[in-house]
């Protein structure tokens, strides 16, 4: 769900930056103009202040573009290894015939000692035939049975 939200965060970030430079480069040109205008010294002198001032703005939106830049890289970076990360596993589970579930582990001799110490549980745990019991156990002779009777008397059948 963030990541649906994200790029129309970023595109009122970028409509932002945008607007923002472009009323950065109107104001020192506007000062430009008017210092231009008022008959300075000669005819191309500039406005320093102004200069520094869109410089210094222009850095900031460099910087604020940058630190998005950094999160959006460590997020997929962060992605990246997660995917890695579970491809490992099923892989590994493929090869062993263990749930991939189950698996755990930071590093690929991590999750293979678990799938191997999985598969030598599962080989101790043998099946033991079931003990019968002995009310449970159907008769040769099935009309014989005192419960059969008393059923078949209910339904007044033989």
């Amino acid at each position: 769900m963030m990541a649906e939200n994200q790029p129309m965060v970023e595109e009122k970030e970028e409509a932002t930056s945008v607007k923002e430079e472009a009323l950065i480069e109107n104001t020192a040109d506007s000062e430009v103009k008017e210092n231009t205008a008022t008959g300075g010294d000669d005819a191309v002198s500039t406005d320093w202040k102004a200069e520094a001032r869109k410089w210094e703005a222009r850095a900031k939106s460099n910087l604020k573009a940058k630190e998005k830049l950094e999160n959006q890289l460590l997020q997929i970076e962060a992605e990246k290894a997660e995917l890695a990360h579970s491809k490992l596993i099923s892989q590994i589970a493929a090869d062993k015939g263990v749930d991939s579930e189950l698996l755990h582990g930071e590093s690929k001799e991590e999750i293979e000692q678990v799938a191997d110490r999985l598969l030598a549980w599962r080989e101790k745990q043998e099946r033991k035939p079931a003990a019968p019991v002995l009310g449970l156990q159907p008769n040769k002779n099935n009309s014989n049975t005192a419960g059969v009777q008393f059923l078949r008397t209910l339904m007044n059948k033989e």
